[in-house]
């Protein structure tokens, strides 16, 4: 994992993530002369109540407009890439049911004797639908 000479497109976060005891790495480059790329590393900081630390996001977007004042004006577009979706139906019934004591059992089940494996994620036991 530990490169010699690291890729100065890669842009790391301060600390590592929650359950992920890794950096996060997102990236940022040209795509030629006027398109230029955020890609957001969604995953390594994230925890149910966040997506990732409020200071990854200050040097992200710094990051990103210094490079583009750089440019002086030849970027038009800028790619945003986000692993997760910034809008999506709200299902506040099922997140209930599935954040109530009720799951209790299924959840004590699950890690016991295997019942339905895939429906708990593994980092917190929570119910894998709720990592949407």
């Amino acid at each position: 994992m530990h490169e010699p000479h690291e890729d100065d497109s890669y842009l790391f976060g301060a600390k590592p993530g929650p359950y992920v005891e890794e950096r996060s790495r997102s990236l940022y480059c040209r795509l030629g002369r006027r398109i230029a790329f955020l890609g957001v590393d969604a995953r390594t900081e994230r925890t149910r109540h966040q997506v990732n630390y409020p200071q990854t996001y200050d040097m992200l977007f710094e990051h990103a407009a210094q490079r583009i004042r750089e440019a002086q004006g030849q970027i038009k577009h800028l790619v945003l890439l986000l692993g997760v979706p910034i809008a999506y139906p709200r299902m506040v019934w099922l997140e209930n049911i599935f954040t109530s004591p009720i799951i209790g059992p299924i959840r004590f089940l699950s890690r016991r004797f295997g019942l339905a494996g895939g429906f708990f994620n593994q980092f917190d036991g929570q119910v894998e639908l709720l990592d949407g």
